[in-house]
Parts: C-alpha cells; structure tokens; sequence
C-alpha cells in the first residue's frame, strides 16, 4: 500500500446558500431528484473551539447556535430542519429506516434515531443527516426505487462492517440490487493521519492489506467494502480530504485533541 500524502490543498467547494459544501459527480448528475452536500466547519455561528459550522448536539456547544447551523445546511440543500433525521452513533453496524414522524424531537425541530449508525429512506423531503470529525460519511443512492442512505464509517464501524450492513438494508427495505448503487465516501482520517499502536491487532484479519507499518488506509477499506456488499467501483466517488490535515476546514476530534464540532453530511430525494 501506497500512503498517500494528505489531501489536496484546493477542493471543488461549492456554495449553497451562502454556506461551503462539497457534491459527489455521479450524484450530482442525479440533482432533479437527489439532494446531497458534505459540508465544512465553515458558514456557521458556533464560538470556538466548535467555531463555526458545528451541528452536533453531542458536544458542549450552545444549543441555539447548533440549531442555527442545523438550519443552515438544511436551507442549503432546499430543506427544512424539521424535515431532517440525524443518527445517534454508536460505531456500530445498526441500520434503520426513517419515516415522517420517526425519532425523537430536538431543540431545532429535527430528529434523532437513537444507537445507529445508518439511515434509510424512500420518502422524498427527508433530509439524513451524519455528523462527522474524522469518521467517514458514505452517502449511497439507489436511482431506480428511487432510495437514500448514508453511513458513518469509522475504523470500528468499518472493521464491524458497517457499510456491508448499510447496502444490505437497502435490499431488505427497498429491494435494492447493489450493483445500481451510487456511492460518495466523503472526507475522514486519511492514511497519513491513521496511525495506530498496533493495527495488526486492533483490527479484524481481513484488514491487513490496507494496513502499512502503523498506517491504515480507511478510504480503501471503506471502498472495497463497498465492492464487496456487490457495488461497482465505477459508481463509487470519493474525496480524499484528509480531516487532520485539513482541519481548519473540517472539525477533526484526532487533530484538535478531542475538543471540536462536527460537521454534517446530507442527502436526501427531492421532494
């Protein structure tokens, strides 16, 4: 395995509503009837350390600011915030779908499903939302149902088989065949900043062939496990953003030592 040397200093940020946010191409080609951003830690109106666009109820920030972040990402994407559905996150494998109505209330009026680590829908409108500071966000479209999901993949949910469990949800809810799935792995810990005490153990067998000295690439494990699940390289898109290296763009938990924000990842079908 090659290591990679960080990411690249200028990425294809876009502006929705004012607010930075990064697309996936093969998504995008879909916009009449997907709607989907990762966004920064830019545009928002959090005070540091979760300056400036954190979304995340799970840290000491002010509840109004998060609500109005919340906001704004909805607004970029043609939302609302009661129309969005956030998952608790347990860097486990647990799926599940999301209706109108489903999840508990918050301050801003979205929702939350409690212990999941992946959201699923074919309701139009229903903007799912992950939050993130250096796990992965995979984002997963299926455009014949028409169906939504997205993930949180970190190194535990990975090594779980998180995104396994992901694509096979959209076959049981919706009858999904994988190979029709269109994917986007969004920012997270690069290979250069994923270092561990010693990986070989820390990690399942099967992880070894991503696993360079005390380096572990994420992103290759996160796409071949995608593969697996049955989806076609060509429909997965990636942006290898490093979120430690790049962290005065992205809240990054391993970078900032654990006092961040988070920042959200969006998608949801037009409605």
């Amino acid at each position: 395995m090659t290591l990679d040397q960080g990411a690249p200093r200028v990425s294809p940020l876009e502006l929705g509503s004012g607010v930075p946010l990064l697309r996936f191409a093969n998504l995008q080609e879909h916009a009449r009837r997907l709607r989907h951003g990762i966004f920064t830690r830019e545009g928002g109106v959090s005070a540091p350390p979760f300056a400036s666009l954190n979304v995340s109820y799970s840290v000491a920030d002010d509840r109004a600011a998060i609500g109005e972040n919340r906001a704004r990402c909805a607004s970029a994407l043609g939302l609302t915030s009661t129309r969005i559905v956030c998952a608790g996150l347990v860097h486990g494998t647990g799926a599940a779908r999301v209706e109108a109505g489903d999840g508990t209330l918050l301050p801003d009026g979205s929702r939350v499903v409690q212990d999941v680590d992946v959201l699923l829908t074919s309701t139009p409108g229903i903007g799912l939302l992950i939050t993130a500071a250096d796990c992965l966000q995979v984002l997963l479209y299926d455009p014949l149902t028409p169906a939504v999901g997205i993930a949180h993949a970190g190194w535990c949910g990975l090594a779980a088989g998180v995104l396994t469990a992901a694509v096979a949800g959209m076959g049981v809810h919706f009858g999904t065949v994988p190979a029709r799935i269109l994917a986007g792995i969004g920012p997270g810990l690069g290979p250069c900043c994923a270092r561990f005490s010693d990986p070989m153990r820390e990690l399942p067998p099967w992880f070894a062939p991503y696993i360079h000295e005390n380096h572990v690439d994420l992103r290759s494990a996160a796409r071949d496990q995608l593969v697996g699940a049955g989806l076609a390289s060509a429909g997965i898109a990636q942006h290898a953003i490093c979120t430690v290296c790049e962290r005065a763009r992205f809240f990054s938990h391993r970078g900032d030592r654990g006092r961040t924000g988070r920042f959200a990842a969006i998608v949801a079908l037009s409605a």
